[in-house]
Order: C-alpha cells, then structure tokens, then sequence
C-alpha cells in the first residue's frame, strides 16, 4: 500500500476575465501550504489554453 498514489484534482470554472488572476493566487496561496502536507503538484490546465477578459476558463489542477 505504501507505493499507491492518491490524485486529487480540482476543476474550477472561474468568471471571464478572472483565470490568470485564480491561478496566480492559488500557486502563491494554496500551493506552498499543500507542498507543506507532502503533495507534489503535477501540474496546472487552463481550458480554454489561453487568457480571455470576455470568457469563462476552465481550471485544472491536478496534484
């Protein structure tokens, strides 16, 4: 069981214009706190792959 991996993944839909803002945030706030309770981030998805001030974005982040 030691060698077993847990993924949490979060998915936000944030408001048009917000994503890069959402992002910015979550690597300055959550992420040092989550590195502290041993996770390793894999990575940051931002769906639609760009940034739009009209138009929601899709958010994955998967840990």
């Amino acid at each position: 069981m030691a060698d077993e991996k847990i993924f949490v993944v979060d998915r936000v839909v944030t408001k048009p214009g917000c994503a890069r803002t959402f992002v910015d945030r979550y690597i300055a706030e959550y992420v040092p706190g989550g590195r502290g309770r041993g996770m390793t981030l894999d990575r940051i998805l931002v769906s639609p792959p760009v940034w739009s001030d009209d138009e929601t974005n899709v958010v994955t982040i998967m840990w």
